[in-house]
């Protein structure tokens, strides 16, 4: 027997195609229908119901499906934290393989988040790390880049607060979760939302509200950045989502979830900046030189120059 046979027995393969119950092939239909006809799978009133669910001292957590009768039921252990999973169009209508017979059919269900010991740490020393990767930041080739071109895109000028979607933790919950280039990462991004804050006080003489939401921030890190003008919404990763609105900018890295579609659902925010999206014509006319750029001791970024060929 070949190496490359004992390999693939090694490895599991799973199934390229499922053979779906009737029932469950009319739920999907049903799916595609509802969507087809308009009938949204997210709204704020449910976001927010099920974020004060789960933050609640009830032990049910309910929300109505998508397809099928009745509601999703979830019961909350005491001593457990808990987040919000999200299910989008495709992950309904047209499931993977991998999608387990019987899961209810509805665009928001629960899962347990990992417990840890909370260890206060000093919010002095951390507000100063925060403060102190601001100005590596705004001296980076990259961050004047980025200020430059925002003081130049053509943005409404009625923008009056900036909602963040999982920028991610800065502050680690135990000594054995250090993971500097993560860390690093998460606090370079929360400084280019500050950026932005200023920029568009700059230009329209507005004060912004920022808001953040990402689950797996910790008390510490939440400290910080309320010292450094965030409010922290959504610790059950809903309810901040319920705060965009048409005057709002939405700041968010490439996501773990159907995070275009809630938004699509439930408002038409003024401006959002998630990860670079080039049509093939753009991606044609376009030549890159790439220069390699370092962000303290533990980030190195590749720096795409972008310059249209006229």
């Amino acid at each position: 027997m070949s190496s490359t046979d004992i390999l693939a027995k090694a490895v599991p393969q799973l199934p390229i195609f499922k053979r779906w119950s009737d029932e469950e092939l009319k739920l999907q239909r049903e799916v595609i229908e509802k969507y087809e006809a308009g009938v949204r799978l997210w709204t704020k009133e449910k976001l927010l119901g099920i974020e004060n669910m789960i933050a609640g001292n009830g032990g049910i957590v309910r929300t109505s499906l998508y397809a099928g009768r009745g509601n999703y039921t979830a019961q909350k252990d005491m001593g457990r934290l808990y987040k919000v999973d999200f299910h989008g169009y495709r992950a309904m209508a047209f499931p993977p393989v991998t999608r387990p017979e019987g899961m209810p059919y509805s665009p928001m269900t629960i899962s347990e988040k990992t417990t840890y010991t909370f260890v206060p740490k000093d919010l002095d020393e951390q507000k100063e790390l925060f403060t102190q990767c601001q100005d590596t930041w705004d001296e980076n080739p990259i961050g004047q880049h980025f200020y430059s071109t925002f003081m130049r895109l053509p943005l409404p000028p009625y923008i009056n607060k900036i909602v963040c979607i999982g920028l991610g933790n800065f502050i680690a919950p135990r000594s054995g979760d250090e993971n500097p280039g993560m860390l690093s990462l998460a606090m370079l991004r929360h400084a280019a939302v500050v950026t932005v804050a200023e920029i568009l006080f700059k230009r329209f003489g507005r004060q912004i509200q920022i808001f953040a939401q990402d689950v797996n921030y910790t008390p510490n890190c939440a400290a910080v950045l309320f010292k450094n003008g965030f409010s922290v919404v959504g610790q059950y990763g809903a309810g901040g989502l319920a705060e965009i609105d048409d005057k709002t900018f939405v700041f968010a890295p490439p996501s773990d979830f159907c995070l275009k579609e809630i938004v699509a659902d439930i408002a038409k925010p003024a401006a959002m900046f998630w990860g670079t999206v080039s049509t093939p014509a753009e991606a044609d006319i376009s030549s890159r030189v790439r220069q390699r750029v370092t962000f303290g001791d533990y980030i190195t970024s590749t720096w795409k120059y972008v310059s249209l060929v006229t």
